[in-house]
């Protein structure tokens, strides 16, 4: 499965999935379950088999639930110093609230 060219706004995109980003992909104010630190598997290699392709997308203020992004290290970095925030789940957020 793969998308290109695609332009993604206010969603909520629930996995279990794992993204490999190619080429040119924006991220725009979006946000994601977890740390941000734990969202992202380095791989020593650049195209690997398995994981969804996503080329030449812009996601906008979308909220990644359970999904996962893939790719080499200096493509980490990237995605670590973004102005990506951490979403914590509705499950955290009840837990909180009690709290």
């Amino acid at each position: 499965m793969a998308l290109f060219v695609v332009v993604i706004e206010d969603c909520d995109l629930y996995g279990p999935a794992v993204l490999s980003i190619a080429g040119v992909a924006h991220l725009v104010e979006c946000r994601f379950e977890g740390r941000s630190d734990s969202v992202f598997i380095v791989v020593a290699k650049q195209f690997v088999t398995g994981p969804i392709l996503i080329e030449s997308c812009t996601f906008k203020r979308c909220r990644f639930r359970g999904i996962g992004f893939i790719g080499p290290k200096d493509a980490q970095d990237k995605f670590l110093s973004g102005t990506m925030q951490p979403l914590i789940s509705d499950t955290q957020d009840s837990l909180q609230a009690k709290a």
